[in-house]
Protein backbone atom coordinates (compact mmCIF):
# COMPACT_ATOMS: atom_id res chain seq x y z
CA UNK A 1 0.00 0.00 0.00
CA UNK A 2 2.85 2.86 1.35
CA UNK A 3 4.53 1.49 -2.32
CA UNK A 4 1.40 2.73 -4.11
CA UNK A 5 1.29 6.14 -2.72
CA UNK A 6 5.15 6.48 -2.88
CA UNK A 7 4.64 5.57 -6.46
CA UNK A 8 1.65 8.08 -6.51
CA UNK A 9 3.38 11.07 -4.96
CA UNK A 10 6.38 10.62 -7.63
CA UNK A 11 4.38 10.48 -10.25
CA UNK A 12 2.31 13.57 -9.26
CA UNK A 13 6.12 15.74 -9.11
CA UNK A 14 6.99 14.21 -12.50
CA UNK A 15 4.26 15.89 -13.51
CA UNK A 16 4.48 18.92 -12.42
CA UNK A 17 8.51 19.12 -13.13
CA UNK A 18 7.32 18.81 -16.98
CA UNK A 19 4.13 21.46 -16.29
CA UNK A 20 6.36 23.53 -14.94
CA UNK A 21 9.65 23.45 -16.90
CA UNK A 22 7.11 24.12 -19.96
CA UNK A 23 6.07 27.11 -18.25
CA UNK A 24 9.42 28.24 -17.36
CA UNK A 25 10.90 27.92 -20.83
CA UNK A 26 7.71 30.17 -22.06
CA UNK A 27 7.84 33.13 -19.27
CA UNK A 28 10.65 32.61 -17.01
CA UNK A 29 14.41 32.54 -17.18
CA UNK A 30 16.88 29.73 -16.32
CA UNK A 31 17.88 31.45 -12.78
CA UNK A 32 13.71 30.70 -11.72
CA UNK A 33 14.22 27.68 -13.39
CA UNK A 34 17.32 26.62 -11.06
CA UNK A 35 15.77 26.77 -7.39
CA UNK A 36 12.70 25.06 -8.89
CA UNK A 37 14.85 22.22 -10.19
CA UNK A 38 17.08 21.69 -6.71
CA UNK A 39 13.88 21.82 -5.09
CA UNK A 40 12.44 19.36 -7.15
CA UNK A 41 15.53 17.05 -6.63
CA UNK A 42 15.45 17.51 -3.09
CA UNK A 43 11.78 15.96 -3.19
CA UNK A 44 12.55 12.84 -5.43
CA UNK A 45 15.37 12.37 -3.15
CA UNK A 46 13.27 12.25 -0.27
CA UNK A 47 10.67 10.71 -1.45
CA UNK A 48 12.97 8.14 -2.61
CA UNK A 49 14.68 7.92 1.06
CA UNK A 50 11.26 7.79 2.67
CA UNK A 51 10.51 5.13 -0.23
CA UNK A 52 13.55 3.21 0.83
CA UNK A 53 12.94 3.56 4.79
CA UNK A 54 9.25 2.63 4.34
CA UNK A 55 10.77 -0.67 2.58
CA UNK A 56 13.28 -1.17 4.94
CA UNK A 57 10.75 -0.80 7.90
CA UNK A 58 8.72 -3.60 7.57
CA UNK A 59 11.11 -5.78 6.83
CA UNK A 60 10.88 -6.96 10.38
CA UNK A 61 6.92 -6.86 10.35
CA UNK A 62 6.70 -10.01 7.89
CA UNK A 63 9.29 -12.05 10.54
CA UNK A 64 7.15 -10.98 13.72
CA UNK A 65 3.84 -11.98 11.79
CA UNK A 66 6.10 -15.03 10.60
CA UNK A 67 6.71 -15.78 13.93
CA UNK A 68 3.01 -15.03 14.95
CA UNK A 69 1.50 -17.39 12.80
CA UNK A 70 4.46 -20.33 13.60
CA UNK A 71 3.31 -19.91 16.98
CA UNK A 72 -0.11 -19.88 15.96
CA UNK A 73 0.42 -23.04 14.33
CA UNK A 74 2.13 -24.62 17.31
CA UNK A 75 -0.77 -23.86 19.79
CA UNK A 76 -3.38 -24.87 16.44
CA UNK A 77 -1.30 -28.31 16.30
CA UNK A 78 -0.75 -28.67 20.25
CA UNK A 79 -4.39 -28.28 20.46
CA UNK A 80 -5.27 -30.24 17.33
CA UNK A 81 -3.06 -32.61 18.70
CA UNK A 82 -4.24 -32.71 22.01
CA UNK A 83 -7.88 -32.82 20.05
CA UNK A 84 -6.67 -35.62 18.49
CA UNK A 85 -5.74 -37.21 21.45
CA UNK A 86 -8.51 -36.91 23.64
CA UNK A 87 -10.63 -37.99 20.45
CA UNK A 88 -7.82 -41.15 20.28
CA UNK A 89 -8.60 -41.89 23.64
CA UNK A 90 -12.61 -41.31 23.11
CA UNK A 91 -12.21 -43.81 20.69
CA UNK A 92 -10.18 -46.28 22.41
CA UNK A 93 -13.06 -45.87 25.35
CA UNK A 94 -15.83 -46.44 23.62
CA UNK A 95 -13.79 -49.22 21.64
CA UNK A 96 -13.35 -50.85 25.27
CA UNK A 97 -17.05 -50.58 26.23
CA UNK A 98 -17.84 -51.82 22.86
CA UNK A 99 -16.05 -54.93 23.13
CA UNK A 100 -16.83 -55.29 26.91
CA UNK A 101 -20.85 -55.25 25.65
CA UNK A 102 -19.93 -57.86 22.69
CA UNK A 103 -18.31 -60.09 25.26
CA UNK A 104 -21.56 -59.63 27.42
CA UNK A 105 -23.73 -60.42 24.71
CA UNK A 106 -21.65 -63.46 23.38
CA UNK A 107 -21.91 -64.60 27.08
CA UNK A 108 -25.58 -63.73 26.80
CA UNK A 109 -26.17 -65.40 23.34
CA UNK A 110 -23.94 -68.69 24.80
CA UNK A 111 -26.44 -68.76 27.87
CA UNK A 112 -29.11 -68.58 25.30
CA UNK A 113 -27.98 -71.19 23.13
CA UNK A 114 -26.90 -73.19 26.05
CA UNK A 115 -30.90 -73.25 27.54
CA UNK A 116 -32.12 -73.76 24.38
CA UNK A 117 -30.16 -77.31 23.97
CA UNK A 118 -31.39 -78.05 26.67
CA UNK A 119 -34.69 -77.09 26.64
CA UNK A 120 -34.44 -79.19 22.97
CA UNK A 121 -33.09 -81.96 25.26
CA UNK A 122 -35.55 -81.68 27.64
CA UNK A 123 -38.72 -81.82 25.12
CA UNK A 124 -36.91 -84.09 22.85
CA UNK A 125 -36.90 -86.33 25.94
CA UNK A 126 -40.72 -85.15 26.89
CA UNK A 127 -41.47 -86.22 23.84
CA UNK A 128 -39.81 -89.73 23.99
CA UNK A 129 -41.64 -90.09 27.48
CA UNK A 130 -44.72 -89.50 25.90
CA UNK A 131 -43.93 -91.97 23.06
CA UNK A 132 -43.53 -94.45 25.46
CA UNK A 133 -46.59 -93.34 28.21
CA UNK A 134 -48.62 -93.47 24.87
CA UNK A 135 -47.31 -96.64 23.64
CA UNK A 136 -47.51 -98.55 27.20
CA UNK A 137 -51.22 -97.22 27.41
CA UNK A 138 -51.71 -98.67 23.86
CA UNK A 139 -50.31 -101.98 24.98
CA UNK A 140 -52.23 -101.71 28.24
CA UNK A 141 -55.77 -100.61 26.15
CA UNK A 142 -54.56 -103.69 23.96
CA UNK A 143 -54.33 -105.84 26.94
CA UNK A 144 -57.13 -104.75 28.63
CA UNK A 145 -59.29 -105.02 25.74
CA UNK A 146 -57.47 -108.60 25.19
CA UNK A 147 -58.57 -109.22 28.52
CA UNK A 148 -61.67 -108.16 28.42
CA UNK A 149 -62.31 -109.59 24.90
CA UNK A 150 -61.01 -113.26 26.51
CA UNK A 151 -63.12 -112.50 29.79
CA UNK A 152 -66.35 -112.00 27.52
CA UNK A 153 -65.63 -114.81 25.80
CA UNK A 154 -65.12 -117.18 28.80
CA UNK A 155 -68.33 -115.59 30.28
CA UNK A 156 -70.08 -116.44 26.94
CA UNK A 157 -68.88 -119.80 27.35
CA UNK A 158 -69.66 -120.18 30.84
CA UNK A 159 -73.29 -118.74 30.18
CA UNK A 160 -73.55 -121.19 27.07
CA UNK A 161 -72.10 -124.31 29.55
CA UNK A 162 -74.74 -123.54 32.46
CA UNK A 163 -77.75 -122.83 29.93
CA UNK A 164 -76.61 -126.48 28.67
CA UNK A 165 -76.16 -127.58 31.71
CA UNK A 166 -79.36 -125.87 32.61
CA UNK A 167 -81.35 -127.31 30.02
CA UNK A 168 -79.58 -130.86 30.25
CA UNK A 169 -80.66 -130.61 33.96
CA UNK A 170 -84.04 -129.71 33.02
CA UNK A 171 -84.23 -132.08 30.61
CA UNK A 172 -82.75 -134.89 33.26
CA UNK A 173 -85.57 -133.15 35.59
CA UNK A 174 -88.38 -133.85 33.34
CA UNK A 175 -87.14 -137.35 32.17
CA UNK A 176 -86.95 -137.76 35.92
CA UNK A 177 -90.92 -136.68 36.32
CA UNK A 178 -91.50 -138.51 33.43
CA UNK A 179 -90.27 -141.47 34.86
CA UNK A 180 -91.65 -141.38 38.38
CA UNK A 181 -95.05 -140.46 36.52
CA UNK A 182 -94.95 -143.60 34.36
CA UNK A 183 -94.05 -145.28 37.39
CA UNK A 184 -96.55 -143.58 39.70
CA UNK A 185 -99.04 -144.46 36.77
CA UNK A 186 -97.53 -148.37 36.06
CA UNK A 187 -98.00 -148.94 39.69
CA UNK A 188 -101.47 -146.99 40.14
CA UNK A 189 -102.96 -149.22 37.00
CA UNK A 190 -101.00 -152.16 38.48
CA UNK A 191 -102.64 -151.10 42.22
CA UNK A 192 -105.97 -150.50 40.27
CA UNK A 193 -105.52 -154.00 38.34
CA UNK A 194 -104.82 -155.44 41.46
CA UNK A 195 -107.16 -153.86 44.18
CA UNK A 196 -110.39 -155.74 45.04
CA UNK A 197 -113.74 -155.13 46.73
CA UNK A 198 -114.81 -156.69 49.60
CA UNK A 199 -118.11 -156.68 51.49
CA UNK A 200 -117.66 -158.74 55.41
CA UNK A 201 -121.35 -158.72 55.58
CA UNK A 202 -121.85 -160.19 52.45
CA UNK A 203 -120.41 -163.54 52.21
CA UNK A 204 -116.10 -164.53 51.24
CA UNK A 205 -116.14 -162.93 47.98
CA UNK A 206 -114.34 -160.18 46.48
CA UNK A 207 -115.11 -157.84 43.43
CA UNK A 208 -112.57 -156.41 40.72
CA UNK A 209 -115.44 -153.72 40.24
CA UNK A 210 -116.44 -151.99 42.96
CA UNK A 211 -120.62 -151.27 41.08
CA UNK A 212 -120.37 -155.15 40.66
CA UNK A 213 -123.73 -156.44 41.36
CA UNK A 214 -122.85 -158.89 44.29
CA UNK A 215 -122.20 -155.55 46.53
CA UNK A 216 -126.03 -154.03 45.28
CA UNK A 217 -127.00 -154.71 49.10
CA UNK A 218 -123.82 -154.59 50.79
CA UNK A 219 -123.71 -151.89 53.65
CA UNK A 220 -119.66 -151.27 53.30
CA UNK A 221 -117.53 -151.92 50.78
CA UNK A 222 -113.64 -152.13 51.59
CA UNK A 223 -110.84 -151.62 48.85
CA UNK A 224 -108.32 -154.75 49.49
CA UNK A 225 -105.36 -155.72 47.64
CA UNK A 226 -106.19 -158.83 45.85
CA UNK A 227 -103.33 -161.47 47.91
CA UNK A 228 -104.74 -159.70 51.04
CA UNK A 229 -108.06 -161.36 49.71
CA UNK A 230 -106.66 -164.17 48.42
CA UNK A 231 -105.20 -164.56 51.69
CA UNK A 232 -108.02 -163.95 54.02
CA UNK A 233 -109.58 -166.95 52.13
CA UNK A 234 -112.07 -164.51 49.49
CA UNK A 235 -113.01 -165.71 46.24
CA UNK A 236 -114.00 -164.23 42.90
CA UNK A 237 -117.32 -162.82 42.94
CA UNK A 238 -119.65 -165.30 40.69
CA UNK A 239 -121.40 -162.40 38.77
CA UNK A 240 -118.00 -161.26 37.31
CA UNK A 241 -116.19 -165.10 37.11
Amino acid sequence: MINILLLSLLVSVSVGYYLIRRKSAKHSSFVLRTPLLVSLTVAVVALIGLSLATNNQPSHQPQAAKQSDVTKVKKLSTKEKKAVLATSSSLKKELTQKQAEAKKLTKKLTKKQKAYKKQVKIASESTSIAQAQAASESQAAASSAAQSQSIAAAAQVSQQAAESARVQSQQAVAAQQAAAAQQSQAAATEQTQNTVYIAPDSGRKYHNDPNCRGLSRANSVIPMSLADAQAQGYTLCGWED
